[in-house]
């Protein structure tokens, strides 16, 4: 007799729903390691086995029966974070709604978040962002939403490159390195228009060091400036930043009680004005 396993990858739904009835255990996993609802989500590299519609009506099936989203396999890895690796966006999301934890890690210490960013899954890290009670991603999802179109101009923001790299890539560790491609300000019917010494500026400014070593020659006249606009982008040769979390901030005025550091604002109200002003105290 098939198990539950067996009848999800079949697409068995009459058989599905004959099996549920009778399982005492929904979450039960296989000798894989893997429990039903596993089986519902999108595998890259790999055939689809299950048909896009049948396998979220499956994953509500399984759900409605007491399938629990936060079971983890050997790896650690639980529902939420198989579709955050694999771009499975709308079980995701029908996970979440049922209560899988987003802020978990795996046992490689790695968020859900984290593993979509790695693979440059734009969207679900955009959703797991979202969903997170970690302020930092509720900031950079805030923050994207605000500049709409225009997120790649957070590079003129007085902000370390660290958080710019962060808020444009959600960078998921140290060392990560990612190119920052700005948005063409100017067409390809539009460059006979732009002035040499400002198509010049641009290509200097954002090109990467050995994109400008290789065309040092062909920076001077406005036919090779142009040839070299495209070719910039055509093989987005940009400058590459690399992420490292900030270090923490010195605190701006001195906590010392015997000292007075900080403007008159930054005083007790209650405080009694003497002659000695380092015996102000703060709050």
């Amino acid at each position: 007799m098939a198990t539950l396993h067996e009848a999800i990858l079949l697409n068995d739904l009459e058989r599905i729903q004959d099996l549920l009835r009778q399982v005492q255990d929904v979450n039960k996993k296989n000798a894989s390691g893997r429990t039903p609802l596993a089986y519902c989500a999108v595998t890259q590299g790999l055939p689809q086995l299950i048909s896009e519609p049948r396998r979220l009506t499956i994953a509500g099936l399984l759900f409605s029966y007491g399938a629990d989203p936060n079971v983890v396999d050997k790896f650690g890895w639980s529902m939420i974070h198989t579709c955050a690796w694999n771009n499975d966006l709308p079980l995701l999301q029908m996970c979440v709604r049922k209560g899988g934890k987003v802020n978990v890690p795996n046992h490689q210490k790695q968020l859900p978040v984290e593993m979509a960013s790695i693979r440059g899954n734009t969207e679900v890290v955009e959703y797991l962002e979202t969903q997170s009670c970690d302020m930092k991603a509720q900031c950079r999802s805030l923050i994207r939403k605000a500049m709409g179109k225009k997120v790649h101009r957070i590079k003129e923001l007085p902000l370390p490159p660290s958080l710019k790299l962060y808020i444009n890539h959600g960078c998921p560790y140290n060392g990560w390195e990612a190119t920052l491609v700005p948005e063409a300000p100017w067409s390809v019917d539009q460059l006979s228009e732009v002035g040499k010494r400002e198509l010049k500026q641009f290509i200097e400014e954002n090109a990467s060091q050995e994109f400008l070593d290789e065309n040092k020659e062909h920076l001077q006249s406005m036919s090779d400036l142009m040839d070299t606009f495209q070719s910039l982008y055509l093989w987005e040769s940009f400058k590459t930043v690399n992420f490292e979390e900030p270090l923490p901030r010195e605190p701006r005025y001195s906590l010392d009680p015997n000292r007075l550091e900080g403007p008159r604002e930054y005083l007790s109200p209650d405080t009694e004005e003497t002659e000695d002003t380092d015996s102000y105290t703060f709050i």
